[in-house]
């Protein structure tokens, strides 16, 4: 795979996030960022996935103290 596909790099981060590995995918994002700042769908998409994880996080603490 060439790791300079932003678009290959993108979908492998997002099916990551699908699958809930938000700290993977959130790694992928975050190249992808470094590639190309200006990526507004991945500026979005690493913010989603921060909300996401923290949403997770705290529905796992929830569950936990049941």
């Amino acid at each position: 795979m060439d790791t300079r596909n932003i678009n290959v790099l993108t979908a492998l981060a997002y099916t990551y996030h699908l699958r809930g590995d938000y700290v993977k995918a959130l790694d992928i994002y975050h190249k992808v960022n470094f590639i190309k700042s200006d990526d507004s769908f991945t500026i979005e998409m690493i913010n989603k996935c921060l909300n996401d994880l923290v949403m997770d996080n705290e529905k796992n603490e929830i569950f936990a103290d049941e």
